[in-house]
């Protein structure tokens, strides 16, 4: 294998001629392709005679997991039922011995998702196909966010009931069926809709989908990820999804997302610890093109970073649990990012970055009318116990309460602002621009 090239398994050779075969391309093939999402550590498969499996050497000389050839079978049926050829699987696709190869890789890795004709999701890994009732570790896996995210993206699992489209009320989509009696597939979203609001299924049947775990909330992440109108929406949901998953290497958590914001950096010029530096240079890089940082507002009550002030810090990853620590105290990320329903910040005027790695960022905006209102006065969604009816920029109005206009260019930066409450209005020291707020109110760490 050529380091630098995309390959493919080829679909027909592997079903009609039980022929093993990966082709290289120079380019993404103009030819359709299908892409395999899953956990590398996934479900460990069942003891039966029928099964067939086979190991990769991995880099440091470990090996890797099983990888039945029946769930690449089956993969590859679901790929021909979309009239594709070419199916992408990064253990078998990626040289993993060579470290040039997968900092290439990674580096490309959104274009080969974007590019797809349809993403298949494997939560329960390639060691066997997960039931609609079990539960997975795809959702938390850092990698798996940017492969959901292309269009027609579906989920394969083990199925063994009737097929078809659901009629249950609060869940809608259609169970497409692969082989009978054995696997389905079904959109993703569909699939995150009834996991979070309701069951699989028809009047006389009824089946409870926890292939996305226990807690709704990396559940509500992804949908709004996938599904928001707004694009502000939208990326802010991709920054709350991310910092509730987990990966190997530290700078994979910003590698995986950074397509998604329209920004390749080069993976190569990263240490695997170096997640501080790549999410500031993915901030100046997505400030630079004119991008909102819509990660203001992603984790309104959680740590910021030191290098980054604005952004929220990342939780510490220790296998596979996921935390923060607040004094001293271990907890949970959505116990410390705020409501898992208010994500939105209203668009800045005018953001950016004065240089890359400085992690200093510069808000220029005229005449921005803003009013704290108390919750109960209009019953909007609250941060801390406030509404915010603009952006996140305060008034220092002399009056209790009142609204006023202000002409406003400051900078984030460390030692930030000043400031104290007073009634229902907060005064801001204007030679610096606020802070985002959470349950503790106004930080002034920033």
């Amino acid at each position: 294998m050529t380091p630098g090239r995309f390959r493919f398994i080829v679909c027909s050779a592997f079903l009609d001629n039980q022929l093993f075969r990966v082709v290289e391309y120079d380019a993404l093939p103009a030819a359709p392709y299908a892409a395999v999402s899953y956990p590398w550590s996934g479900l460990e498969a069942f003891d039966t005679p029928s099964n067939s499996f086979f190991r990769l050497p991995l880099e440091g000389g470990q090996i890797s997991d099983p990888i039945s050839l029946e769930v690449l079978r089956t993969a590859c049926l679901a790929a021909r039922h979309d009239d594709t050829d070419l199916l992408w699987v990064d253990q078998i696709c990626i040289r993993q011995t060579s470290a040039q190869d997968k900092d290439w890789q990674i580096s490309n890795m959104f274009d080969l998702y974007d590019r797809c004709r349809m993403c298949l999701v494997l939560p329960g890994g390639l060691q066997r196909l997960a039931s609609p009732g079990e539960e997975t570790n795809w959702i938390e896996r850092s990698w798996t966010l940017q492969e959901a995210m292309p269009a027609s993206t579906h989920v394969l699992f083990a199925w063994e009931l009737r097929c078809g489209r659901l009629s249950e009320t609060l869940t809608t989509g259609y169970i497409q069926e692969i082989e009978t009696g054995r696997s389905a597939m079904m959109e993703l979203g569909k699939l995150l809709q009834a996991a979070y609001v309701g069951p699989l299924g028809w009047r006389d049947q009824h089946v409870r989908v926890r292939l996305f775990g226990p807690n709704p909330e990396p559940i509500l992440a992804l949908m709004g990820a996938k599904e928001a109108r707004v694009q502000e929406m939208r990326e802010m949901a991709v920054w709350r999804s991310a910092l509730l998953r987990t990966c190997s290497h530290p700078r994979d958590m910003i590698l995986s997302i950074m397509g998604i914001f329209g920004v390749k950096l080069d993976a190569s010029s990263y240490q695997r610890g170096d997640r501080e530096k790549a999410a500031a240079d993915l901030a100046f890089e997505m400030l630079r093109s004119g991008r909102n940082a819509s990660w203001l507002g992603a984790a309104p009550a959680s740590p910021n970073l030191s290098s980054v002030c604005s952004m929220p810090a990342f939780p510490v990853v220790d296998g596979r649990e996921v935390y923060y620590t607040v004094d001293g105290c271990k907890r949970k990320p959505w116990e410390v990012m705020g409501s898992n329903l208010v994500w939105y910040v209203e668009p800045l005027a005018t953001t950016s970055m004065p240089e890359r790695g400085a992690g200093r960022l510069h808000i220029t905006a005229k005449s921005l009318t803003v009013k704290v209102q108390d919750l109960k006065s209009d019953g909007k969604p609250a941060w801390g116990g406030f509404y915010f009816a603009a952006s996140l920029i305060l008034d220092e109005g002399p009056e209790r309460g009142q609204t006023v206009k202000i002409n406003l260019s400051a900078s984030v930066a460390e030692g930030g602002y000043r400031a104290v409450v007073v009634g229902t209005s907060y005064v801001v020291d204007m030679e610096s621009i606020i802070g985002w707020v959470g349950n503790r109110g106004l930080r002034d760490d920033c």
